[in-house]
């Protein structure tokens, strides 16, 4: 896990008009603790292993799954934090 300082950046929170630098500062902000990818939709939960797999395969995709979790959560706290009340809707 990345060990980055967890505070809240010096954005305005986004409304609509603030949208473009609004997203990238927050990019510039979640890329280097590794959250970008999931706004951007280019990281996805992982698949599960085929019934019948061994037990190291299912543990393996049991942990991974555990840190995609966290991972999303920690996200949508901080989107949800970023953002005016008005622009709730946009976080899934």
């Amino acid at each position: 896990m990345v060990t980055m300082d967890d505070r809240l950046p010096s954005i305005e929170k986004l409304d609509e008009p603030n949208w473009p630098v609004w997203k990238l500062q927050m990019q510039a902000y979640l890329k280097p603790r590794q959250l970008w990818s999931l706004c951007a939709g280019t990281k996805t939960e992982h698949v599960a292993p085929a019934e019948g797999s061994d037990d190291d395969a299912v543990n393996a995709y049991t942990t991974s799954l555990s840190a995609y979790q966290v991972r999303v959560a920690r996200t949508k706290s901080i989107l949800l934090q970023m953002l005016c009340t008005s622009q709730a809707h946009v976080i899934a």
